[in-house]
């Protein structure tokens, strides 16, 4: 029975002792008296690591209700059936039924460890042949100042996130000052009036068509409006345009912000849904007032606080839309990315573009809240995490996904080897079930860093006729000196059972080989390359035509097998 180590979310047998990484019998012994552990009551075993002579460290069996609370950079480890110490969070794979881990290890105590395998743990360690006391010594000890550890080298850094909800309430950001807008007056039936004269000479309208305003009516505006000061005209054009402002519908007064100062205009800017109509302003229903709704630029709560209501918006309701989209334009071109997903957000409710807008300009994290929030997306909001270096919102998303190759590349940036190994173990099982040995191959072999075991694996692939020809070719790329790849062609060779497709592959392989092998292979490679194509030869008349390979400046044969293709 083959036993492996899987992840686990919580802890399946009880615990047992403490796993100490590194160090010597000195270091070891300076810990448990840190922990408040004896020699006589706790046991030590010295682990040996896959290095010969050399330790990799040591555990020391510890009962469940002696354990210490605080542990430091020490690990704890399970019990399972009081015979096999597994590292904390991890199971059995397969699941062990009572009494078969007993048989199994003939009831002797055992550790299970990704990084050093199954070890037998027979003999502890004994501290009175270990260790020499000398006399003591008197020393001189003088207090010194707080001290202060300084690192000799950063191993790793996260950064932690705040939830969605957090964040999305914290995301606020003045857009714009806090006075209201000029008082608008409706006009009277006198100011109507005025209005409707003055517009027959200085609207766009009235000009003629060199562009000037009309003369014949000069004199007129003068008697009716002006006066005997030289500036009239200019005085009499100024409440011209102030009675047409006040003159506007409430709709174009607004587009006319956001077309002049988007952030200002944004302030009294109503959010539209898909029925056309306008939502969250104060009155109740019925027509569109301007007035002030957003103090803030809140990716999260409303601004304004306390709005209810709606109205029908109609034609109006398209082009202030249309506004809406180019006013989020050109905050994004002006580098205002948050206003502009604000606008999205808020106001146009496309919860994909404010996100897609907040990671174009960088804010990856807000920008993970909204596709969490609002999309339900959240292989998107693992890669902005990962962008904001929030490497373990990421991870904990990676692993919903069962994305657990990307989970393990995160724990190596965490210099978190030992969880990084065990979720690429879950890959390569997963790509084992599918017969997928080229993959588990190239993942044990250049994340798992264990070349003889990948090696196995595309041999395997090459074996069980399963993409034999990435799996041979990468087979063959693992034997890097020209003896050991001599011995592992004419291993492969040898199988007399080969069946059509594997010799064609072997054939095309080794065409491979004989380009950029070492001189002094070469002519075996020829050799074992003529011995298939003449066994081959009658079941499959095609191959011939690979021997011009194997002799590039061979001019005669290319002429023989030309001829022979022809059919001469």
């Amino acid at each position: 029975m083959e036993l492996k180590l899987k992840l686990s979310k919580n802890n399946v047998a009880p615990l047992g002792g403490l796993l100490i990484k590194g160090g010597t019998l000195r270091s070891w012994a300076t810990a448990m008296q840190t922990l408040g552990l004896t020699p006589e009551q706790h046991t030590l075993f010295v682990l040996p690591d896959t290095t010969a002579n050399s330790d990799w460290g040591c555990l020391i069996m510890v009962k469940k209700e002696e354990l210490p609370n605080e542990i430091g950079a020490y690990d704890y480890c399970q019990l399972v059936d009081d015979l096999l110490f597994i590292p904390t969070y991890t199971d059995l794979f397969p699941e062990i039924i009572p009494g078969e881990l007993g048989r199994a290890l003939l009831n002797t105590t055992h550790l299970l460890h990704p990084e050093i395998g199954l070890v037998k743990l027979e003999t502890p360690l004994n501290w009175a042949d270990s260790l020499s006391v000398g006399a003591p010594q008197k020393k001189l000890i003088f207090p010194s100042p707080s001290p202060m550890a300084i690192p000799s080298r950063v191993r790793s850094f996260r950064i932690e996130a705040l939830s969605p909800e957090e964040l999305l309430n914290q995301l606020d950001q003045q857009i714009g000052s806090d006075e209201d807008l000029p008082e608008h007056r409706p006009l009277n039936m006198m100011e109507k009036a005025k209005l409707k004269l003055l517009q027959q000479f200085f609207s766009d309208d009235a000009r003629g068509e060199d562009g000037e305003r009309p003369a014949e009516k000069l004199d007129a505006i003068r008697k009716m409006f002006g006066g005997v000061d030289d500036d009239w005209l200019e005085r009499l054009e100024k409440e011209y345009n102030d009675l047409e402002e006040r003159n506007k519908k409430e709709v174009e007064r607004l587009l006319d912000m956001l077309k002049k100062d988007p952030k200002k205009g944004l302030q009294y800017a109503i959010p539209l849904d898909d029925k056309g109509t306008g939502r969250g302003f104060s009155g109740g229903f019925g027509g569109f007032t301007l007035s002030k709704r957003w103090g803030n630029f809140s990716l999260g709560r409303q601004g304004g606080g306390g709005f209810g209501g709606g109205v029908d918006l109609g034609d109006d309701f398209y082009r202030i839309r249309e506004q809406y989209m180019k006013t989020a334009e050109a905050l994004i071109r002006n580098g205002d990315f948050r206003e502009a997903a604000f606008v999205y957000l808020k106001l146009l409710k496309n919860y994909r573009l404010a996100a897609e807008t907040l990671e174009r300009g960088g804010l990856y994290t807000e920008a993970a809240s909204i596709y969490l929030k609002h999309l339900d997306d959240k292989r998107m909001a693992a890669a902005c995490y990962e962008k904001a270096n929030n490497l373990m919102e990421a991870i904990d998303l990676y692993k919903e996904l069962k994305m657990f190759e990307k989970a393990g590349d995160l724990y190596l940036q965490l210099d978190n080897k030992e969880a990084a190994f065990l979720h690429y173990e879950m890959v390569v099982e997963n790509y084992l079930k599918n017969f997928q040995y080229l993959k588990a191959g190239l993942l044990v072999k250049d994340k798992l860093d264990d070349l003889p075991r990948g090696r196995d694996l595309f041999h395997q692939g090459w074996m069980e006729n399963v993409d034999i020809y990435n799996c041979l070719n990468n087979y063959f790329n693992t034997f890097k000196e020209p003896e050991d790849f001599r011995l592992a062609m004419r291993e492969i060779v040898k199988n007399e059972n080969l069946n059509k497709n594997q010799n064609e592959v072997l054939v095309s392989t080794l065409r491979v080989e004989f380009s950029k092998r070492e001189a002094s292979v070469i002519p075996e490679i020829r050799n074992i390359a003529y011995v298939i194509i003449s066994k081959q030869a009658k079941v499959n008349p095609q191959l011939i035509q690979s021997l011009r390979d194997f002799n590039p400046k061979d001019l005669e044969l290319r002429r023989d097998l030309i001829i022979r293709k022809g059919g001469y």
